[in-house]
């Protein structure tokens, strides 16, 4: 055999050899750090992500039947709900300016009660279809449901992506997220309102006697000066 011949032969030898054995380690490599994710292989018995919103958390007891809510012939859900999500009836606030969902069912002669936590919030109005409910996340954010108000054994929150948020989510009110908003308005003798006392959101930096507006104030409050308690003739 000529030297260069088997230089050759020894040479392609060597190079298969190599190939095999990079081969063989990177397939190795592969099973090891890439595992297979075929479908027999996958976990199906992870738990779910655990609710984050009050409403969220006490949809998942009324399913699983840890709680079962009282509808009263009168007011509906709304005592049990409110003693389930742990809301003072003592919060109650009333807003007798249509500028919220069921604006033809609030009046001055018929205001809209607003309860409230640090949590949750619940508008109530007399003779109402809906509960109109607003969670706070724990990691951010409001999510907004409504609870209809016709009795059944097992009481469902909807959540609700568009008509709250035409308001909930503006960006002149909220920034364009999803968020509680206070306003205070001038209204006319029929609850609809005719203009702004506040510019926006009334909020801790309003004047106190701009705030207020649309809503009923009673108690010691009512001799500090504020837009409440009037409409326009």
């Amino acid at each position: 055999m000529h030297a260069p011949l088997a230089a050759s032969r020894i040479l392609w030898a060597c190079t298969a050899l190599v190939a095999v054995t990079l081969s063989t380690e990177l397939r190795a490599q592969t099973d090891v750090s890439a595992p297979s994710t075929s479908p027999s292989s996958a976990s199906y018995d992870e738990a779910p992500q655990a609710p984050l919103d009050p409403i969220e958390r006490l949809q998942a007891r009324i399913d699983s039947g840890a709680v079962t809510l009282a509808f009263d012939s009168i007011t509906g859900w709304l005592p049990s709900v409110l003693g389930a999500l742990a809301v003072p009836v003592e919060s109650q606030g009333l807003v007798f300016s249509r500028t919220s969902l069921q604006t033809d069912r609030v009046a001055p002669w018929a205001p809209r009660a607003v309860y409230f936590n640090d949590d949750v919030y619940i508008g109530y109005v007399r003779d109402g279809g809906v509960m109109e409910v607003a969670a706070v996340r724990p990691d951010g954010g409001t999510e907004f449901y409504t609870l209809a108000q016709q009795h059944t054994e097992r009481p469902r929150f909807q959540r609700e992506t568009t008509t709250c948020l035409m308001c909930h989510e503006a960006r002149s009110m909220t920034g364009g997220i999803p968020g509680l908003i206070v306003r205070s308005v001038l209204t006319d003798r029929l609850g609809y309102p005719i203009g702004e006392v506040t510019e926006g959101q009334a909020t801790e930096r309003t004047p106190f006697e701009r705030r207020w507006g649309g809503w009923y104030v009673s108690g010691e409050a009512a001799s500090m000066g504020h837009s409440a308690n009037v409409f326009s003739p």
